[in-house]
């Protein structure tokens, strides 16, 4: 607990909390929340304001909306990590019980319990005395419009695979139920994250959740109720022993940026390389392996990421040669390389367990089905786990037995820090309604709570874990995480012909996504960069040189990760020593859709971007037209010199020309 505890005070800073008598005030890293009950009526992050306004539950009585009456808080708990507090309040005739958790990294997390009162809210002992008008309830946080820029929710279920992330249109959002909505720019913003639907009654099921547009605000409304608590239908009691059951929900807030952006300086330097499903034991002996890492050596490689092929049993870390792998392991040690591991969110049907707790612990759909069943080799299935379920302690322990059983040094996560949807009540996930359909639920704190474990436990090791979550950027999940590794579910495509995948080339990845109707700028900056919520990303591409999409997206400051292909590795080991020389992993990065950007292109084919270097700028030169482009380019602040970022040469004049997809450095001296 003390590692743990140590761990967590390294990121985020203690809870500061005062109350007036009436409302709460929370301070927490960047961050403060100023509490009205279970709600925020101010939020900032950065020094800014997020809302424009005090957030509220609207709830309607008999078709006219009630004031909500100020009653009661009480405080539970109250330490540096964590406050507990319960609130008693009334609406018309409905009683509004709530309990508030508030932890050291900012989330907010509210239950809230609806029952009803007697007619007049004085005391009485039966419900017949009791009148039901309750008809709608509407949860409300007007958002700061000029905070409202950018949106990303989580899971993508119609649409494209990159209609969950964006630039807010001016029309608004509406959604269906999604267990996270979040909204905001890169200096501020706001998540909201529900688990279940469970109770949830809106009359449209695809605007269950809207971000309504208005001069001052955009207004995220969560549609609770429009109608009154099926519970409550066709309900009345008479005695004790006839009680209308209270209705509940319960959903998190938490701004961002959830903590501080800190890369860690290498984790970039890095080749991922091995099998998904083929043969487990490894192809090479360990002559071929130190040959191989000698020549990752010299190209500046760091972390060589060993993938599923590492373990004969899928995500349980156990390698058929343990003394070879434990020399690979060595091997890297000795070049002053690190090791970083593969497990994921399967559960092998050959692992010691499997047959006894498999419908514990695996995740099941509504239907009772089970999900994934991969079949890899050694023989064996692998099915989608549920991190609700008993597989969590398993898994964590095999993985502190790899740091410390082999020496691997992080932990490459595939979809672990992903909330799965799931039903399975054996563990705790799912609901049935009231007319016995079955229903998933996404288990958010489930999975956050085994991250946030591993995390300490892996930091305390010396390690670091490093999470592939295309698609899901969950600041509550990936706050305990060191980076994360997005865009493998935009970087396949499908033949049409014969429905297999393939991994597209960088000049069909930009001319699919920023392109023409392409979804260019406001996605990258929602999803592809990490800025915004205080984690460094990394994108996936499985084109087939690095180069090909480097461009793409180092305008944002995010480099692809090179797999296995020398060739790859070599392109990228430019741009690290460019980095490393120049310290631009932890230099100040004004990006070119900023109008701050200092340094632009006469010709619109060439993009650039900067970092602001103690003598200067270090400009990057993008052209993703597909064909050669030279130009003039201006800079807004003094330039004395310019200079070729690799060579130091000096260059005649504010010029550069771009031929191909390889992004051209040049420092420009103050």
């Amino acid at each position: 607990m003390s590692e743990s505890k140590n761990i967590i005070e390294e990121l985020w800073t203690p809870l500061e909390v005062s109350s007036d008598g009436e409302r709460v005030r929370i301070g927490c890293f960047g961050r403060s929340y100023d509490m009205d009950g279970p709600l925020p009526v101010r939020i900032t992050s950065g020094g800014s304001d997020v809302l424009a306004g005090s957030a509220r539950l609207r709830v309607g009585i008999s078709g006219a909306e009630a004031e909500t009456s100020r009653a009661h808080t009480y405080v539970v708990e109250q330490s540096e990590d964590r406050l507990v507090y319960t609130h008693q309040a009334a609406a018309g005739n409905v009683l509004l019980n709530s309990r508030v958790t508030v932890e050291r990294d900012g989330l907010i997390w509210v239950d809230l319990m609806l029952l009803p009162a007697t007619a007049g809210g004085v005391m009485g002992y039966t419900f017949a005395e009791t009148v039901i008008g309750l008809d709608s309830l509407v949860l409300e946080l007007p958002i700061r419009r000029d905070v409202a820029g950018l949106y990303h929710y989580w899971p993508v279920t119609e649409g494209s695979a990159l209609s969950n992330s964006g630039s807010v249109p001016e029309k608004g959002l509406s959604l269906a139920f999604r267990p996270h909505l979040w909204i905001g720019t890169e200096t501020a913003g706001l998540s909201f994250y529900a688990e279940s639907d469970e109770n949830w009654q809106s009359a449209d099921p695809r605007g269950v959740i809207t971000l309504d547009m208005t001069d001052e605000a955009a207004v995220l409304r969560v549609h609770l109720l429009d109608e009154r608590p099926a519970a409550w239908l066709g309900r009345s009691g008479d005695n004790w022993g006839d009680a209308l059951e209270p209705v509940r929900f319960s959903f998190g807030l938490q701004a961002t940026p959830v903590k501080p952006y800190r890369p860690v300086g290498d984790y970039r330097r890095v080749c991922h390389k091995g099998l998904a499903c083929g043969d487990k034991a490894h192809p090479y002996d360990l002559d071929t392996f130190e040959r191989e890492a000698d020549e990752l050596k010299s190209a500046g490689v760091v972390w060589r990421t060993f993938h599923e092929d590492w373990s004969m049993i899928q995500n349980y870390g156990l390698p058929e040669d343990e003394a070879l792998f434990r020399a690979k392991v060595d091997a890297l040690h000795e070049r002053g390389m690190k090791a970083m591991v593969y497990f994921g969110y399967e559960y092998a049907s050959c692992a010691p367990g499997f047959m006894d707790d498999y419908r514990q612990a695996l995740l099941l759909n509504a239907n009772g089905s089970l999900r994934g069943g991969w079949q890899r080799l050694p023989a064996q299935r692998d099915y989608i786990v549920c991190y609700n379920g008993p597989y969590a302690d398993t898994l964590f322990t095999r993985i502190c037995r790899a740091m410390e059983t082999y020496g691997v040094d992080g932990i490459y996560t595939d979809g672990t820090y992903v909330p799965w949807d799931c039903a399975n009540a054996a563990h705790g996930c799912g609901y049935t309604d009231r007319e016995g359909v079955r229903h998933e639920t996404w288990p958010l704190r489930a999975v956050r709570a085994f991250v946030q474990r591993l995390y300490c436990r892996i930091h305390a090791m010396g390690g670091i874990i490093e999470a592939h979550q295309s698609s899901c950027v969950m600041p509550m999940i990936l706050a305990y995480c060191d980076s994360y590794w997005d865009g493998e579910h935009i970087a396949l495509t499908s033949d049409p012909v014969t429905g297999a995948f393939r991994g597209l080339t960088g000049r069909e990845l930009i001319e699919k996504y920023t392109s023409g109707t392409g979804s260019g700028v406001g996605t990258m900056r929602a999803e592809f960069t990490g800025v915004n919520f205080g984690i460094p990303c990394q994108f996936l591409s499985y084109a087939p040189t690095f180069d090909e999409c480097s461009g793409l997206t180092l305008l944002y400051g995010v480099l692809p990760k090179p797999g296995g292909n020398m060739d790859s590795i070599r392109e990228a080991a430019r741009h690290w020593r460019i980095m490393e020389k120049y310290g631009l992993t932890e230099a100040g990065f004004i990006p070119f859709w900023r109008e701050d950007c200092p340094v632009r292109s006469a010709d619109n084919r060439i993009t650039c971007s900067v970092w602001e270097i103690p003598d200067g700028l270090a400009a990057v030169f993008v052209n993703l037209s597909g064909e050669p482009a030279e130009a003039d380019f201006t800079c807004t602040r003094p330039v004395s010199a310019v200079l070729d970022a690799e060579t130091g040469r000096t260059l005649p004049s504010l010029r550069v020309s771009v031929s191909g997809p390889a992004p051209v450095y040049v420092v420009l001296k103050s």
